[in-house]
């Protein structure tokens, strides 16, 4: 057993994942849940790109504490991100996001990864559904966590529906000086054509100091597109040119 482990550690510095995989799976049921063979397999894991074995085996070794409560929630989101991100179709990424942890879906960071690759798969109405949970309690959220949510719902507001009205509606009147709730209402206020309502939410995220640069760029741009939808090319070109000096 001692030298499978020692072998599988060699394996590993020669980056040979499957031969470290193959020795690791030899071992005693016993053997292979102990914290050494479970370190070993995380990293044999994330060499072999098997993101989701890694966040198996992540879950164990924080079981067994083999990691500090903060360094395993550290690390369980990123090895979500890993797997989320290498979904190559909307069913596959639909089996990854089931497959997690309840918690880990309750995460606003990785729901919102989640959603913003549904998003970019084109699957919108997972992307809202994913968000959907943390964005009715977001005002109970943290701000960082806030902005994760309200970003990654303001890039899946194609083809949103009425319903989302009274969601928007509640959490724009919680949280009335937040700009990236802000801009999460304004997107879909667009989409849904009541452009006076959205253009002021849009305002509001633009010019908001509290946000990341990257995210008022995204409501600048977004004014833009709305300045044009209203055949102002004249607003659109100084919307674009104030997006452009975000940064």
């Amino acid at each position: 057993e001692g030298a499978r482990l020692l072998a599988a550690e060699w394996a590993l510095d020669d980056r040979d994942a499957a031969r470290a995989i193959e020795l690791l799976n030899a071992l005693p049921h016993g053997v292979a849940r102990r914290t050494h063979a479970l370190r070993l397999r995380l990293q044999a894991a994330r060499l072999g790109g098997q993101p989701q074995e890694a966040l198996k085996t992540a879950r164990l070794l924080i079981k067994h504490q083999g990691f500090s409560a903060v360094a395993g929630a550290g690390l369980v989101r990123s090895l979500a991100f890993e797997a989320l991100d290498g979904a190559h179709d909307v069913d596959q990424l639909r089996r990854l996001w089931m497959s997690l942890e309840p918690a880990d879906r309750r995460d606003a960071f990785i729901a919102a990864r989640a959603a913003t690759q549904a998003s970019a798969l084109g699957s919108h109405d997972d992307a809202r559904a994913w968000l959907r949970p943390l964005w009715d309690d977001i005002a109970e959220l943290a701000p960082e966590d806030r902005w994760a949510i309200a970003e990654a719902l303001a890039g899946a507001v194609s083809g949103i529906g009425p319903e989302w009205l009274s969601r928007l509606d509640a959490a724009s009147q919680a949280l009335p000086r937040d700009g990236a709730v802000a801009l999460a209402a304004g997107r879909a206020l667009a989409e849904r054509g009541l452009w006076g309502k959205s253009r002021a939410l849009l305002e509001q995220a633009a010019g908001d100091p509290a946000l990341p640069t990257t995210t008022r760029r995204k409501a600048w741009i977004a004014l833009a597109e709305l300045a044009t939808r209203e055949g102002d090319p004249a607003r659109a070109a100084r919307c674009f040119e104030n997006a452009a000096r975000q940064g």
